[in-house]
């Protein structure tokens, strides 16, 4: 049943940005916890992270320039 709720709360999204360890550095530093990194090519990092932590992952990739797509 926790395995349920746990997986039932998380989202895949894929950011596309220059320096996307950069941004994964940032979301780091602001308490987003990142799970199963998969970098798709150079440019683009697919992972995933818990549905609370959505709305600040948008804000931090956005400030940075980079696109965020919930995949």
């Amino acid at each position: 049943m926790v395995l349920w709720h746990s997986l039932n709360g998380m989202v895949t999204v894929q950011i596309v940005g220059a320096d996307t360890a950069a941004t994964l550095s940032r979301l780091q530093d602001s308490g987003v916890t990142v799970y199963d990194i998969i970098r798709t090519d150079d440019l683009t990092l697919r992972f995933r992270i818990r549905r609370q932590d959505l709305k600040i992952t948008k804000r931090i990739v956005q400030k940075k320039g980079d696109r965020l797509r919930i995949v």
